[in-house]
């Protein structure tokens, strides 16, 4: 189920005190119009009525959409408990009633580029998993052609012309763009499909990819 709070919050440049809907769960079954406005970044936006800034406000969040089996749990740090608690769920993170679906793929994520990508993913109908190995051999690529790079960040990124890109951000500051190659990624997909049946992390990153590749070796 859908649950929110109103918090009040000073607006941090006029210092007006602002009513904020924080939202603890979403269920998009409930409200539905609630998919956009997490994917526009809208749900963390305080607007100030007194001076009309935009300030973002970051809270922890389940977001739940039944129609894909997929809840995500958003947590703008890094928390073992949240990551324990995620796998032991089987129900809705506010109703006991409502029982997850068996398939149900359960993330755990801690910033918020980190949810859009898993939210991309999710509309693109691509498995995150097949994506994080992806980003292991575009970080592989980019090593061996410039051995004192470093790779910081790898998120997956819609165009505004739709196409899909790895937005790649090394230590000089600087992000790059790769392409997406799906048939790269089916391969992928394909080879560590058996691996990918019994996984039940709940915490899928670069980090999962290097952990499934070490067993593989």
């Amino acid at each position: 189920m859908s649950k929110n709070h109103i918090e009040n919050l000073k607006c941090p440049k006029c210092g007006k005190d602002c009513e904020f809907t924080a939202w603890e769960s979403i269920n998009t079954d409930d409200n539905p119009e609630m998919k956009d406005r997490v994917r526009s970044n809208d749900i963390f936006m305080l607007k100030c009525p007194e001076c009309s800034n935009n300030s973002v406000v970051f809270f922890p969040m389940y977001y739940y959409q039944p129609d894909k089996s997929f809840l995500i749990h958003f947590v703008p740090e890094y928390s073992s408990a949240a990551v324990d608690f995620m796998k032991g769920l089987n129900h809705d993170p506010y109703d006991e009633n409502i029982p997850l679906k068996s398939d149900c793929h359960k993330r755990v994520v801690f910033n918020v580029n980190q949810l859009h990508e898993k939210l991309l993913i999710l509309d693109e109908g691509l498995d995150d998993r097949g994506i994080e190995l992806m980003k292991l051999f575009i970080i592989a690529e980019i090593m061996n052609k410039d051995k004192e790079s470093k790779v910081k960040e790898v998120y997956l990124n819609k165009e505004k012309d739709g196409s899909l890109k790895f937005a790649i951000l090394t230590d000089s500051g600087d992000w790059a763009r790769t392409e997406f190659i799906r048939a790269n990624y089916d391969l992928i997909v394909d080879k560590f499909m058996v691996d990918l049946l019994s996984d039940s992390e709940v915490v899928i990153n670069i980090q999962w990819a290097m952990n499934l590749l070490d067993k593989k070796m």
